[in-house]
């Protein structure tokens, strides 16, 4: 992954948001150059009726007329879209996903959980290599944890979370508890646990006091349990208007990020682990990477 010029460009389509990355390949690593994000929440309401709304899904296709805009502008190449859990789950998924081709220009790819745990990790693993990582990827729909060599994806996210529980921080932290109480026993004592999706950087931009979105200032921070904690019993006792107003709150997220820190808390104490390191490299980069590992002898 020597530098090129060229510019390489995905879209990661969550439960929660939409994320655009366009990106270089320098000195062996992916690096942005120019990333956008969208709330469209296209699972909003979908456990209860199994469909993606037609308004949250014109949320996001205005998402990536904005996304295709940015793309053309820097006249990157689009190698990839992936879409995760509500369109895994919803009905309509489909049919959707191939109105998102039919916009995109390309073939659009619901993928499943094993795959969106192995483009989790190849992501962390470009940018933080390490013989001990793990990888928590905390999303609104479902949530993949990985090891080198395996991984696992379980419905429990931060959308679905706060629609099950509502902001009842007790719920919500028994919720997380046991859609972790069995299957972790080895992965205790793990020394090097890299967080990524938006509650890990939601915190992190809380914990700086961030102004606006900072994937420099954020990506390698370590952040205790303690602080995890701290956090849940802040906003359990806050209205979602009062959560906006926080210092360094990402507004969108507000009302899903105490959900989403259940699981991230009931992940940490099923491991073991004390802290963490936050990233933002989600899946959006191994989605690039791994094209590009595919067609390396092309490029080269």
């Amino acid at each position: 992954m020597s530098g090129s010029g060229e510019l390489y460009a995905s879209i990661d389509i969550g439960t929660n948001s939409a994320l655009l990355l366009i990106a270089e390949r320098r000195n062996g690593m992916l690096e942005p150059v120019h990333q956008m994000a969208a709330v469209p929440r296209v699972g909003r309401n979908l456990a209860g009726t199994g469909l993606i709304s037609e308004e949250s899904f014109a949320a996001l296709a205005g998402a990536l007329d904005s996304f295709l805009a940015g793309i053309r502008e820097r006249e990157a190449r689009l190698v990839g879209a992936i879409a995760t859990e509500a369109f895994r789950i919803a009905s309509n998924g489909p049919e959707l996903l191939a109105r998102i081709s039919a916009l995109l220009g390309i073939e659009a790819r619901i993928i499943a959980g094993p795959e969106e745990s192995r483009l989790g990790w190849l992501a962390v693993a470009n940018r933080h290599p390490s013989p001990d990582l793990a990888v928590l990827d905390i999303g609104g729909g479902s949530t993949e944890a990985t090891r080198k060599g395996s991984g696992m994806s379980m419905p429990i996210g931060a959308v679905n979370t706060l629609e099950a529980c509502g902001p009842d921080a007790a719920a919500c932290r028994a919720r997380a508890r046991s859609a972790f109480a069995d299957g972790f026993a080895d992965w205790r004592g793990c020394s090097d646990l890299v967080v990524v999706g938006g509650t890990a950087t939601a915190l992190a931009m809380l914990e700086l006091k961030l102004p606006a979105f900072d994937s420099r200032a954020i990506e390698g921070l370590r952040i205790g349990r303690d602080r995890v904690a701290a956090t849940i019993d802040l906003l359990a006792g806050l209205p979602d208007a009062a959560k906006r107003e926080l210092p360094g709150m990402d507004k969108p997220r507000a009302d899903i990020l105490m959900p989403g820190l259940c699981i991230l808390e009931a992940f940490l104490d099923a491991i073991g682990a004390a802290e963490f390191r936050v990233s933002d490299r989600g899946v959006r980069y191994g989605v690039v990477i791994d094209w590009y590992i595919k067609n390396r002898s092309k490029r080269d």
